[in-house]
């Protein structure tokens, strides 16, 4: 995908580096079999992406992010 500035979105950007230190860990574990490698999501978290949306998003994320 060629990226765009008018297509830009938070959450796309976010699923990309997701999927991207997912593949790196994949590589690794590939790479060096013998070390255990681990990759996790941070899960939500207070930042510019959950807080700069409308209230009912914001309700929505905090709802679940309380879970």
């Amino acid at each position: 995908m060629i990226w765009d500035a008018r297509s830009y979105s938070r959450f796309a950007a976010i699923e990309k580096a997701g999927v991207t230190n997912y593949l790196l860990t994949l590589g690794q574990i590939a790479r060096y079999p013998e070390i255990s490698f681990y990759n996790y999501g941070p899960g939500l978290v207070r930042t510019a992406t959950i807080t700069g949306n409308r209230p009912i998003m914001r309700l929505f994320f905090n709802t679940v992010g309380r879970l």
